[in-house]
């Protein structure tokens, strides 16, 4: 059994041929992690996870950012159907994101074969290894700033996110994870968001310009730890980039625009 990996799918700037071609690279024979970002709508990635289990594929996914950002931006998930996302749209925002998260895992609950990754959660796979995973929010700091009280309150507005909740996820998180890593000895860790300290961009990186305030929001100092004798590798997305260096992998298909080669990563695990 080989170990495939990709994510940033964004189907929905993908043709439905491109989305069958996508398909048609999944067998049953091997084992996929998707790491989020299915499409924009948190109802299409619960469909498209479905089918890829109904197709009897092995594997596992998480939750992307893409998935939270329609829901969050109420105007946009309004006009698709109000009605049918009443029981969401009406939950006020410091329980959206809970309410959001056990509808995903409720509708996929069922799944036998492609399943969801969440915090507490652990597999075992060939070769000694722990696969663990989770929606993979971050810490808000880098070695050089940490938000305070009153950034949070001025950044609110941005996709609407629930900084508090997502603080608290980000602690259950990094509890999980050291215990984890304390327990086995060799750890694949997947989540969306880069989970290594300072993660670096380079200068062409479409952060890279952003303002230091935003810099400080998307990359996390995780402080997850990471005794010596341990093998962890983390398998991320987000940030559209192709690579397999210093044991982190990322691979995107990527959004309209800077669209990659449809491509899986094969992950070796010795």
């Amino acid at each position: 059994m080989k170990i495939y990996y990709i994510s940033d799918l964004h189907l929905d700037y993908k043709t439905l041929e491109e989305k069958n071609e996508f398909l048609s690279l999944l067998n049953k024979e091997d084992l996929f992690i998707i790491n989020g970002d299915f499409y924009n709508d948190y109802r299409k990635t619960i469909d498209i996870v479905n089918e890829i289990d109904k197709m009897g594929v092995k594997g596992y996914w998480t939750l992307g950012n893409h998935e939270f950002f329609w829901l969050a931006e109420r105007r946009n998930i309004e006009p698709l159907d109000k009605a049918k996302n009443k029981d969401l749209l009406n939950v006020p925002p410091a329980k959206m994101w809970d309410k959001l998260v056990d509808t995903i895992k409720a509708k996929t609950a069922k799944n036998k074969t492609f399943k969801f990754l969440e915090t507490g959660t652990t597999v075992k796979l060939p070769n000694g290894w722990t696969l663990i995973g989770d929606i993979g929010w971050t810490s808000f700091s880098t070695e050089n700033y940490e938000l305070k009280n009153k950034d949070f309150k001025q950044y609110e507005w941005f996709k609407r996110w629930n900084f508090p909740w997502i603080k608290t996820q980000n602690e259950k998180w990094v509890k999980f994870a050291n215990a984890t890593i304390k327990k086995h000895d060799k750890v694949l860790i997947a989540t969306h968001y880069p989970m290594y300290y300072n993660d670096k961009f380079p200068e062409t990186s479409r952060f890279s310009s952003k303002l230091p305030l935003e810099k400080t929001y998307w990359f996390s100092s995780q402080k997850l730890e990471i005794p010596k004798g341990k093998e962890v590798v983390f398998i991320h997305g987000h940030t559209h980039d192709v690579s397999y260096k210093e044991g982190h992998v990322t691979n995107a298909i990527g959004r309209q625009g800077n669209a990659k080669k449809l491509e899986l990563k094969e992950i070796i695990l010795k």
